[in-house]
């Protein structure tokens, strides 16, 4: 039964072009660069508040 819905679903998919699918990946390369530059903001923007909080405990003590 579940064999048969996967074969009517591939069976029912469009068959796409090559270059379609290269557009696809380079628009996912894209997407993946600019997730990872906003990683790295993150990331150094809680590092920059942990030593701004290390400077403010050091101000208390």
């Amino acid at each position: 039964m579940l064999l048969r819905r996967v074969l009517r679903v591939l069976g029912g998919m469009n068959k796409v072009p090559v270059c379609q699918v290269r557009v696809v990946g380079s628009f996912l390369m894209i997407a993946s660069y600019v997730m990872l530059g906003g990683f790295t903001v993150v990331a150094r923007s809680v590092v920059m508040m942990f030593r701004c909080l290390c400077v403010v405990m050091r101000c208390f003590f």
